[in-house]
């Protein structure tokens, strides 16, 4: 039997909480979607492009350069020249952009001799300025390439960058709050429940980070495949700051990553009303084809395939990664061949009893009947609340889960005096 609290939770995560009244930012979302992407997108990757379809413009980047004293004016000998390899861009000092020349790994299959030489891409949304919540897609790529060539450091062409192998990919996810008055309530809720119900062997990587990220394996540059690196954090704190109510100030002190970021681009835009409204952030990271591989996206190699790879796969991945700390929670469980048979309300009558078992573990088997059929009992016809009791008892005998079943055998069997007299009295048909 799987952890249904926990599936709960993570259907809030993944599909969001469902109210009746629909809010009127859901219309405004409606009508400008274009601001911000609630599918699956990519957050950051590097691409590696082959140094020689590159044109180095930057007369300091790639170049072997000596130093100067600026006090005394004496130089280093030429000898001693340090080949300048790497190149950050300063222009916009929100964006994070940074080249740098590879010469350590080897792609498609290449074994012998020397690697070959890349030019090696940090690429992000930020890079996207006002659009950075579309995240970066096949819609939005073509502006990522525009920006990256505009800084006037280097120049390939738009084929090339699509055509390079990337590794180290960030993929994300965005969850409104639609709750507005309760967004911190939402994320703290989410939070707390998978802290509580995640593996035991994963309890000392799974932590809240402050109160607005929750890690899974925080250390990003040595996750592994038996323990990815997933993150969920509030995107608006991030991006406007937060009170820290754990503040010795008295929770009035601000903490932010990207406010600068969100004051220069994001801030009395469009989509600014759409922070305001509150995002939960959903990422994980795939560090190489190792990765893509066991994660189900063997095609990917190129930035090209990544950005081909549609939203249901991402999704998929993303539940493959949870299952690791969740074991069979997240992932489709298989269905054995007797339940194949089964039509989707008899499977679903299942999944039910076994939730009434989850939560109210002393329940006997007709404590059960008497749940599943109470709103039959009101029929005229007798025969008709026999027959269904009768196709219920059949579930339980054939299709519930051993383990589950077996307790409720017990529990059936020590309450069968209970049962007696109840039944005498009318109170079980």
């Amino acid at each position: 039997m799987y952890n249904i609290e926990v599936t709960y939770y993570l259907a809030i995560l993944f599909d969001m909480v469902k109210i009746n009244k629909v809010p009127e930012t859901t219309n405004y979302l409606s009508a400008n979607s274009n601001f911000i992407n609630l599918g699956y997108k990519l957050d950051s990757f590097r691409v590696y492009i082959p140094l020689e379809k590159v044109e180095i413009i930057n007369d300091y980047f790639g170049s072997k350069c000596v130093i100067t004293n600026a006090e005394t004016g004496a130089t280093q000998e030429r000898t001693d020249a340090i080949l300048q390899n790497e190149y950050r861009d300063h222009t916009h000092p929100n964006i994070r952009t940074s080249f740098y020349i590879d010469s350590k790994l080897k792609f498609n299959g290449i074994e012998e001799g020397p690697a070959p030489k890349h030019l090696v891409v940090f690429v992000n949304a930020k890079q996207l300025k006002t659009k950075y919540l579309q995240g970066i897609t096949k819609e939005t790529i073509r502006s990522v390439y525009d920006y990256i060539i505009s800084l006037g450091a280097v120049k390939f062409s738009y084929e090339d960058f699509l055509s390079a192998n990337i590794l180290d990919i960030d993929i994300c996810k965005d969850f409104l709050s639609y709750d507005i008055a309760n967004h911190n309530g939402i994320r703290d809720k989410i939070f707390n429940s998978l802290i509580e119900s995640v593996g035991s062997e994963f309890r000392k990587v799974v932590k809240k980070y402050r109160t607005t990220t929750l890690y899974y394996n925080q250390d990003r540059e040595r996750a592994t495949i038996g323990m990815p690196h997933i993150k969920l954090y509030d995107k608006t704190a991030e991006l406007r700051g937060y009170r820290d109510e754990q503040d010795n100030s008295g929770g009035k002190k601000v903490r932010d990553n990207s406010l600068s970021f969100y004051i220069e681009y994001l801030a009395g835009t469009a989509v600014d009303q759409l922070i305001s409204q509150g995002i939960i952030r959903l990422e994980y990271t795939l560090k190489n084809r190792n990765a893509y591989k066991h994660f189900g996206l063997d095609q990917v190699r190129t930035l090209r395939d990544i950005l081909e790879v549609d939203n249901d796969t991402l999704d998929e991945v993303c539940k493959k990664m949870f299952s690791k700390y969740y074991k069979t929670t997240i992932m489709k469980e298989p269905i054995n061949k007797e339940e194949q048979s089964l039509v989707p309300d008899k499977l679903a009558l299942l999944d039910m009893i076994e939730y009434i078992l989850f939560l109210a573990p002393d329940k006997n088997n007709e404590d059960i009947l008497k749940i599943a059929t109470r709103r039959i009992r009101g029929y005229k016809d007798s025969s008709t609340l026999s027959k269904k009791r009768s196709e219920i008892r059949e579930l339980i005998d054939k299709y519930l889960a051993p383990e589950v079943r077996e307790k409720l055998e017990i529990n059936t069997q020590k309450d069968k005096t209970y049962i007696e007299v109840l039944k005498s009295i009318g109170l079980y048909d």
